[in-house]
């Protein structure tokens, strides 16, 4: 890490071009997972639920299937050269419209990349480089969850299981906000409270979940980074961002995914993934306000 340390003493500026070149292009295949990975789970579970009941599969093909392979246009199914792939620049000099059939491609694409590209600048120009690595990651997993869960009422298990791991591994580094056997301690007691609550809550009022699987393992997988004392910020804060977002979609009238009417379903994967993002991110302040300064 010194080594590190001294480049971005030495040479800050090519340093912190290479940080915003190399996000951007993380920022596109983040697009890639966003789109993709919803798919893939819904043509593996309903192959596998077809093998199960001993029934023919009779799933459209898809060359989605995998995260491996080049994208193609959303209107006219052209494969999509590399050179109109360049993120941010290439919607720019198209004018967001696909090269092939002139039709307007979503302007969230290049702003994903842009997101992705600065908010990863930003976190290197303001930690460690070790801290900032790890932080980066949590960062480029929470915005896929964030953008799935809006679209899909989704949180993959292989999102939410890596981003525990990786939380896991910070803590034992020993750069973390807690030690590893605080993160453990942490974990294993919020995963168990979730559960018997939820338990206590079906009893009284008859089935439903408390609150959902994903949400569940986003919240355990916050205390892995920074311990049970940042649940309190993370549920708060994510619960104010659930609220003006569910209120603002009822107000635009936001049509419905999947069967589902979006403004009569509260997603609380989103504003996790944002008190999860700020718990993380102003950590040092935030516990200090717990201990009244």
């Amino acid at each position: 890490m010194n080594n590190i340390s001294y480049i971005i003493e030495q040479h800050s500026f090519i340093f912190y071009l290479f940080v915003l070149s190399n996000s951007l292009f993380v920022g596109s295949f983040l697009n890639v997972v966003i789109f993709r990975l919803p798919k893939i789970i819904d043509y593996e579970f309903k192959r596998s639920s077809s093998s199960y009941l001993g029934l023919e599969f009779q799933g459209e093909s898809s060359r989605y299937r995998t995260f491996n392979g080049r994208s193609y246009c959303a209107s006219c199914g052209q494969m999509i050269p590399f050179w109109n792939n360049i993120p941010v620049l290439s919607w720019i000099i198209l004018r967001g419209r696909s090269s092939c059939c002139n039709q307007p491609f979503s302007v969230r694409y290049p702003a994903i990349e842009f997101i992705t590209g600065a908010v990863s600048l930003a976190v290197f120009m303001s930690f460690e480089p070790h801290v900032a690595m790890f932080y980066c990651v949590a960062f480029w997993i929470l915005l896929c969850i964030f953008m799935i869960d809006l679209d899909s009422f989704l949180i993959p298990d292989a999102l939410s299981y890596p981003l525990l791991w990786m939380g896991l591994i910070y803590s034992a580094t020993g750069f973390g906000v807690v030690s590893i056997n605080q993160a453990l301690f942490s974990v294993v007691g919020t995963y168990g409270a979730i559960w018997v609550l939820s338990l206590l809550l079906e009893k009284i009022y008859g089935e439903g979940a408390f609150i959902g699987g994903g949400d569940t393992k986003l919240i355990v997988a916050s205390t892995a980074w920074m311990g049970v004392l940042s649940l309190p910020f993370v549920i708060a804060i994510g619960s104010i961002f659930t609220c003006v977002m569910f209120f603002a979609k009822k107000k635009s009238h936001v049509p419905s995914y999947v069967g589902v009417d979006s403004s009569k379903v509260i997603q609380f994967g989103p504003g996790l993934s944002f008190g999860f993002l700020i718990a993380l991110f102003f950590n040092e302040k935030l516990i200090s306000i717990l201990n009244f300064g």
